[in-house]
């Protein structure tokens, strides 16, 4: 059974699975393979859908339909440029398999696969946020990414958008976990921190292509962010809050959970106030974080990917001078064009998107964003 079959097979079960990805991924541990799975006697595997009738069901007549609709997703996927994770894959990420209900199949797009064998920090947050609340998680994020970890977090305006951004201004990487379609820009406001991350860091989804970003995927999604993760910085939350589901997961998963404190009497302090209260670490700084964490990572197969670049006046001109603002150039013309290292020629082309500077544009190739000055 080639690759490509293989996965087709995986994208099937997928669909069958996607509320039970516990079933399945017990499932095809036992069976070795997709291909195995379908391929056999699948009444050996009655035992596994014990109270589950109707999935033993639709087990039992996955066929012809589901592999033609899995195999038109793989093609999509194929021509949008992403790259399909499956569960057995060596890049999928290994903290994440470890959890009670793994994705069966992640996609992701960006050129700093990577990240997700980093050690990886989810920092989630309010998305009505104060400017404190916000210059504080960009701030935390920049350390951390600076010494070498992977910021994760949900793309979601506010705290979302400032760790992303403090992630990528400290020349590390970052991953945005979505609640839809791996190619869907959401929220749309972001578009321009999608397209930076999708240059420097990962963008990654479990949903299939097309999935709109409905309300009850997000939920879903904030397991995997704190399931990749070591561990889980809330930075401002209210009583009920997202955040507050994904540090439940992270705690569920047996991961850290740290809190930013936030002042008394307000209504974004009180969700991570409660944390604190219940035995959560207080920490205000990136120090303070790596403090926690760096002890974690012994004896694990983790190496930190420290700060990838130089953002310096003189590289900036390089770089500039290298994207014209009429038509558009690959990343490894730039790099011919400059003889900079192709990671720092992405990193800072991500930070430059976030900037204004300059847009990705279809087939990944880049164009400077033209000003009223330029010819």
């Amino acid at each position: 059974m080639d690759d490509r079959r293989e996965r087709i097979f995986l994208l099937a079960i997928r669909s069958v699975f996607f509320g039970f990805p516990s079933i399945g991924k017990s499932l095809l541990d036992e069976a070795g393979s997709a291909a195995e799975l379908l391929g056999g006697d699948r009444a050996r595997f009655m035992p596994h859908f014990l109270r589950h009738e109707a999935l033993w069901r639709r087990f039992l007549g996955l066929g012809g339909s589901e592999l033609r609709e899995a195999e038109s997703e793989l093609d999509r996927i194929e021509a949008l440029g992403l790259a399909l994770i499956p569960i057995n894959d060596p890049r999928y990420p290994a903290l994440l398999r470890q959890i009670a209900d793994p994705p069966l199949a992640l996609v992701a797009r960006g050129g700093a696969i990577e990240a997700l064998s980093a050690p990886v920090i989810a920092m989630v947050g309010s998305r009505r946020a104060s400017q404190r609340a916000m210059e504080t998680g960009a701030s935390i994020a920049m350390g951390l990414a600076e010494a070498g970890y992977t910021i994760a977090s949900g793309l979601a305006y506010g705290i979302d958008s400032a760790c992303h951004r403090g992630a990528i201004a400290g020349g590390g990487l970052t991953v945005a976990v979505m609640g839809c379609g791996p190619e869907m820009v959401y929220p749309p406001g972001n578009a321009r921190l999608y397209q930076a991350i999708a240059a420097s860091g990962v963008i990654l989804s479990e949903f299939p292509i097309g999935t709109a970003p409905f309300r009850q995927n997000f939920p879903q999604r904030n397991r995997v962010i704190s399931g990749i993760a070591l561990a889980t910085v809330v930075v401002e939350a209210a009583e009920k809050s997202g955040s507050l589901i994904t540090a439940r997961f992270a705690l569920e998963q047996n991961r850290e959970v740290m809190a930013v404190p936030g002042p008394g009497g307000t209504a974004g302090a009180k969700g991570v106030n409660s944390l604190i209260r219940d035995g959560a670490p207080l920490v205000e700084s990136a120090d303070d974080v790596a403090a926690h964490i760096d002890p974690l990572l012994a004896g694990r197969q983790f190496v930190k990917i420290s700060g990838q670049l130089e953002t310096d006046v003189e590289m900036d001109s390089a770089l500039l001078g290298a994207v014209p603002a009429r038509g558009a150039v690959s990343v490894d013309e730039i790099v011919a064009r400059t003889g900079m290292r192709a990671s720092s020629v992405l990193a800072r082309l991500g930070e430059l998107c976030v900037a204004g500077e300059v847009e990705q544009l279809p087939g990944r190739r880049w164009r400077r964003i033209r000003r009223r000055t330029d010819a």
